[in-house]
C-alpha cells in the first residue's frame, strides 16, 4: 500500500468514526437510549475500528494525526455540551479525550517496532474497560473509590479474566498468522498473565476517567516488558509482581496503607521490579519500610497532627503516588531510554520523600522549636510549611540514607562520594522546597467550632473555611512538588558539581 493510499484509507477510518459518534446521537435523542450505553457502543465500536489501523496502513503519521483530531473535537464537545451520546454522564469525565491521548500514545511508541502492543492494549481498552463497568453494574454490590471512580470487586475481576484472554488469543492468532512470532505459546501465556495482572490497579485507580489512559498504557508497558524479556526473565518478572501484590496486602493488613494505597503501590512496585530490578528496589524499600516505622513509632505523638494535618498512618493512594509518583515515571522512561541519570534522579526523588518524611516524624517527636519556614513565628509541630532543628537534622539523615542504598549500584568508575553527596544535597534541598510549598500555597481552612487552622476540610463535624493558600493544593500536591524537585535538582547539581 502506498502512502497516498494510506491517506484515502485514513478519510475512510474518519468517517466510519464520525458515523459511530453520530449514531450515538441519534440513539441517545431519537430513541431515548441513556447516554451510558451509547457512550459505551462507541467505545467499544470505536476501540476494535482503530484495532485494525496497523493491518491496513504503512504509516504512522495518518492514525496520529486522526487520533490528534478527536482529541481536539472531544475536548471542544465537552465544553460546548455537544455530542451527548458519547458526554452525557452523571459525573465530570475527560475518558473521550483520554481514550485517543492513548491511542495516540502508543502509536508513538510501538507503532514502529511492536504493533502488536498497540493491537492489544487498545483491544483492552476497548473490551474490558466497559465489560468492567456492566459486569460491576450487574453483579457487583461493594463498590469503592480508589482514587474518584467508583469501582466494584465483580467488575475488577472481569478486567483480569477479560485481559488475560484477549491479551493471550490476540497474540496467539497474531503468531498463527505469521505476523507476531516473537515468542512461544509458554512465554505469551507469561505475558498475559503480567498483563492481567497490572491491568487491576491500572483500571481501579481512576480519576474522572483516567483508566482510559492507565488501563491501555500501563498493560502496553507490562507487555513490552515481557516480550523484550528472555524466558528465564519472563518467569522472574511474573514472580515480582506477585510479590509486589503480596507486599501491598501485607502493608495493607498492617496498616500501613489503604485499600487504594495497595492499588497505587502494586503498579509502582510490579514497574519498579521488572524494569530497573534490585538496583531500583532497594531505595524503594529503603524508602517504604523505614517511613512506615517510622510513622509507626511515632503514631502516639502525632495526636495533636492529626487535629491538624489531613494525613494518617495508612498512605492512601494519593499520598502512595505523592511519594512514589516521580519514581514510576522515573522508570517508565527508562524502559524506553536507559540514561544512568535516571537512576540519579529517581534517588534523588526518594531522597527528597525521605527527607520530608523523616522531618515530619522526627520534628513532631520532639514537639518543641517549630517555625514557620517564611517568618519564623512558632507554630505547632507537624504544621505543612513548620521546620525545626531536630526535624531538619532527622531531614538530612533520611535523605543520605536513600542515597546510601543505591551507592553499590551506581558506576564504580565515577566519584562515589561526590554522587552520594549530590543526591543527598538534592533530596534535602526538595524537603526544604516541599516547606516553602506548604507555608505559601497549601491550602489552609478554620473550624468555625474550635477555631484551629487545620488542612481538613471537617473539622468538629462542621465544614471548615478556607482563609488561606490555594484550595487544589493539598498536602499530596506539596508532597509531590517536593519528589519532583529532588529529582530535577540532581541532574543541575551534577552539572555544576561534575559537569557533563
Amino acid at each position: 500500500m502506498s502512502i497516498d493510499q494510506d491517506w484515502i484509507t485514513i478519510i475512510i477510518y474518519f468517517f466510519i468514526l464520525l458515523v459511530l459518534v453520530v449514531l450515538s446521537d441519534i440513539l441517545n435523542k431519537k430513541y431515548k437510549l441513556s447516554g451510558k450505553i451509547t457512550r459505551r457502543i462507541v467505545h467499544v465500536g470505536v476501540g476494535l475500528v482503530v484495532c485494525t489501523t496497523p493491518f491496513t496502513l504503512n504509516s504512522w503519521i495518518q492514525p496520529a494525526l486522526l487520533a490528534s483530531l478527536f482529541i481536539f473535537a472531544n475536548l471542544v464537545a465537552i465544553r460546548r455540551g455537544l455530542m451527548q451520546g458519547i458526554h452525557s454522564t452523571r459525573r465530570v469525565s475527560y475518558g473521550t479525550v483520554f481514550f485517543p491521548v492513548s491511542f495516540l500514545t502508543l502509536i508513538l511508541l510501538f507503532w514502529e517496532n511492536n504493533p502488536e502492543i498497540l493491537i492489544v492494549s487498545m483491544l483492552l481498552l476497548a473490551i474490558s474497560d466497559p465489560l468492567a463497568a456492566i459486569v460491576g453494574e450487574k453483579y457487583g454490590e461493594n463498590y469503592h473509590a480508589y482514587l474518584y471512580d467508583k469501582k466494584s470487586y465483580h467488575g475488577l475481576l472481569s478486567v483480569f479474566i477479560s485481559s488475560f484472554f484477549l491479551t493471550f488469543l490476540t497474540l496467539s492468532g497474531l503468531r498463527l498468522m505469521d505476523i507476531f512470532v516473537g515468542i512461544s505459546y509458554s512465554g505469551i501465556l507469561l505475558a498475559s498473565l503480567a498483563v492481567s495482572i497490572i491491568a487491576v490497579p491500572a483500571e481501579a485507580v481512576s480519576f474522572k476517567g483516567t483508566d482510559n489512559l492507565s488501563l491501555p498504557l500501563l498493560s502496553a508497558v507490562m507487555l513490552s516488558i515481557m516480550l523484550n524479556a528472555t524466558p528465564v526473565g519472563r518467569i522472574y518478572n511474573l514472580l515480582w509482581i506477585i510479590f509486589a501484590g503480596l507486599v501491598s496486602i501485607i502493608a495493607y493488613k498492617g496498616k500501613s496503607l489503604s485499600r487504594s494505597g495497595v492499588a497505587g503501590a502494586i503498579v509502582i512496585g510490579s514497574f519498579v521490579f521488572t524494569i530497573g530490578g534490585i538496583a531500583w528496589l532497594v531505595p524503594l524499600g529503603v524508602f517504604f519500610v523505614l517511613s512506615s516505622l517510622l510513622s509507626r513509632l511515632g503514631r502516639d505523638h502525632k495526636k495533636a497532627l492529626n487535629k491538624i494535618a489531613k494525613k494518617g498512618g495508612q498512605r492512601d493512594i494519593g499520598q502512595v503516588y505523592a511519594n512514589g509518583g516521580i519514581g514510576l515515571a522515573l522508570v517508565l522512561i527508562y524502559h524506553f531510554y536507559s540514561s544512568p541519570i535516571l537512576y540519579l534522579m529517581y534517588l534523588g526523588s526518594f531522597a527528597a520523600a525521605n527527607a520530608d518524611t523523616w522531618e515530619t516524624e522526627i520534628g513532631t517527636f520532639f514537639k518543641k522549636g517549630t517555625r514557620n519556614i517564611l517568618d519564623l513565628s512558632a507554630v505547632p509541630p507537624g504544621t505543612s510549611g513548620g521546620v525545626s532543628l531536630m526535624g531538619t537534622l532527622g531531614g538530612l539523615a533520611g535523605s543520605a540514607l536513600v542515597a546510601l542504598s543505591g551507592f553499590y549500584f551506581v558506576s564504580p568508575h565515577r566519584n562515589l562520594l561526590l554522587i552520594f553527596t549530590i543526591v543527598t544535597l538534592g533530596g534535602m534541598a526538595g524537603s526544604i522546597i516541599d516547606s516553602y510549598a506548604g507555608a505559601l500555597f497549601q491550602a489552609k481552612y478554620l473550624c468555625p467550632v474550635c477555631q484551629t487552622e487545620t488542612e481538613r476540610l471537617m473539622h468538629c463535624g462542621k465544614t471548615t473555611e478556607h482563609i488561606k493558600g490555594i484550595p487544589w493544593i493539598n498536602n499530596d500536591m506539596v508532597n509531590f512538588i517536593c519528589t519532583s524537585s529532588g529529582a530535577i535538582l540532581v541532574p543541575i547539581l551534577h552539572w555544576i558539581i561534575i559537569g557533563g
